[in-house]
């Protein structure tokens, strides 16, 4: 599937994750939980005991799922997931992040550019993600690349006030 690396301006590249990346993933996912906790279903503290070394393995070697990052030489500063849908539900994309000294160079379109090829050459056509409300700029990242909002809306997890709302897009 999609494996190649992408350079996107100075020294960041854009790849599949890799079997082996289990700290690499570990340090980005903490760092967007830590920085962005209202973006994600998942808590800083439930990650810290995560399995990094079997979600390396999920993202880097099944065929119905993938994980990207985005790294320099020297640090990792993106991620997103994309996962298929079984029909009707559609694809799914999420936990995307990128480091705020590497936002607005290209790296966010970059990463959901590789995540919308998957799936693509997965055979998927429909593909929806979340969004949380209030987050203006987030909205407009994807509507620029063809997501229309569903009018659906859940909580961020359980206990919490924090809405989220989903956006979908075709990927025909």
């Amino acid at each position: 599937m999609v494996t190649g690396e992408l350079k996107v301006g100075g020294d960041v590249v854009v790849r599949r994750l890799r079997s082996e990346d289990a700290e690499l993933l570990r340090t980005i996912r903490l760092a967007a939980l830590e920085e962005s906790p209202d973006a994600f279903g998942e808590t800083l503290e439930g990650a810290r005991t995560a399995d990094w070394s079997a979600r390396a393995v999920d993202g880097a070697k099944f065929a119905d799922r993938a994980v990207f990052v985005a790294v320099t030489p020297v640090q990792p500063v993106g991620m997103v997931f994309v996962k298929c849908g079984s029909p009707p539900e559609p694809a799914f994309l999420g936990g995307i992040w990128v480091s705020p000294g590497f936002r607005r160079r290209g790296v966010g379109h970059s990463l959901v550019q590789h995540g919308l090829n998957f799936l693509r050459l997965a055979g998927q056509t429909e593909l929806s993600l979340w969004v949380t409300r209030g987050h203006q700029g987030v909205f407009a990242f994807y509507r620029a690349l063809g997501f229309r909002d569903t009018g659906v809306s859940s909580t961020l997890r359980p206990g919490s006030d924090v809405l989220i709302d989903e956006l979908r897009c075709s990927l025909r």
